[in-house]
């Protein structure tokens, strides 16, 4: 090996004896003691965070959000003489009438509704609507829904159905986005219109008349012809030189079946009066 300084003098030393030697498998050793410290301090951290999580409630973010929207009670377990005021569910009412040709027949409020729509409409509102029309000449023409909120910002919303087809699932998703507003102290109204129209059951369709006007059209036509019968017979017997028997009276008045009466006795009635009236 080179020697870069010559020969040491006496109190001399190489230049770089003075720097600790380090023992190269005391270093090995010392390093794989640290690891293994690491890893059991790393396996108890992770130990101790386990158990923290499962003793101590989630963070808010795995909660619940605030104005985060909320659902309806499911109809299974929906208590209708129960309050649930205050309850994390949507809480909402309706106002429904039914109205003939625009005028209001009955009609009712619903407060403090927690099932949906289209369960509400089924189990309660429905049952309501069937037993108000199932004695009356009534047929649906068409419903009116309107959605409202008590938010200044937001706009009511109106739809018309044909009949009683409403799309409750519409009008569930609708609420659905509103029970933000619940948190505020909102209120959400559903308000709902049935239109219904009378039928007449003798109507007879011709002309829009009804069964009692055409009853009555008929009954003028047939008396007209029995008056022009009434004549041709008259004539018929002066022709014939026949005297028309006298038929009794009712209320000592003569009417038109006294004098038919008269003419068929007597032979004077022609053949297509006599078919006419029988």
């Amino acid at each position: 090996m080179e020697d870069f300084g010559g020969p040491l003098r006496t109190g001399e030393k190489r230049p770089g004896n003075d720097l600790p030697r380090i023992n190269i498998m005391d270093q090995i050793e010392t390093a794989n003691g640290r690891s293994s410290d690491d890893a059991s301090n790393a396996q108890n951290s992770s130990s101790s965070s386990s158990d923290s999580e499962e003793s101590q409630p989630a963070p808010r973010s795995q909660l619940r959000p605030a104005g985060a929207a909320l659902t309806f009670v499911p109809h299974a377990n929906w208590n209708p003489e129960r309050s649930y005021e205050g309850e994390q569910t949507i809480n909402w009412n309706m106002r429904w009438k039914l109205c003939l040709k625009k005028r209001e027949q009955t009609g009712e409020s619903e407060l403090g509704i927690v099932i949906s729509p289209r369960k509400f409409w089924k189990r309660v509102l429905r049952p309501k609507v069937m037993a108000t029309t199932a004695d009356k000449s009534w047929k649906e023409v068409d419903t009116k829904i309107v959605l409202s909120v008590t938010d200044r910002k937001t706009a009511n919303i109106t739809k018309r159905y044909p009949k009683l087809e409403v799309n409750w699932k519409y009008v569930s998703k609708q609420l659905q986005e509103w029970s933000r507003f619940l948190a505020d102290g909102k209120k959400i109204t559903v308000t709902v219109t049935f239109y219904y129209q009378s039928v007449d059951a003798r109507k007879t369709g011709r002309g829009g008349a009804t069964a009692n006007q055409q009853t009555e059209l008929e009954a003028r036509n047939r008396w007209s012809r029995t008056r022009a019968c009434i004549r041709k017979a008259y004539s018929s017997c002066a022709v014939r030189g026949r005297r028309v028997q006298k038929a009794p009276t009712t209320a000592g008045r003569t009417t038109a079946s006294t004098i038919l009466f008269g003419l068929i006795t007597s032979g004077c009635l022609p053949t297509t009066c006599r078919q006419e009236n029988p």
